[in-house]
């Protein structure tokens, strides 16, 4: 949650990857986005957004500027990535 997200999900939906709202929380409409973006730009493909994925992006982030840190986004992904494949 946080402008990085913002930031993140204006730029996905602006080049057709998200669809869902610029409400900067990462939820699974957000999650499959960067999954998507991810593919399609030849990075790592995890959900997160990770510092090769805010690169690509063009969004530089500096300690200020998100509430969570990455530690924080990547266990929220693999939450969402855990219910979307079915896990308990």
């Amino acid at each position: 949650r946080g402008p990085t997200v913002t930031e993140t999900q204006r730029k996905l939906r602006d080049w057709g990857y998200y669809e869902g709202s610029v409400d900067g929380i990462y939820g699974y409409k957000t999650y499959i986005a960067i999954r998507k973006f991810q593919t399609k730009n030849g990075l790592r493909v995890d959900g997160i957004i990770g510092p090769q994925t805010l690169a690509a992006l063009g969004i530089n982030v500096g300690k200020s500027s998100s509430n969570a840190g990455s530690s924080d986004l990547y266990l929220l992904a693999r939450a969402i990535h855990g219910e979307a494949r079915g896990e308990p």
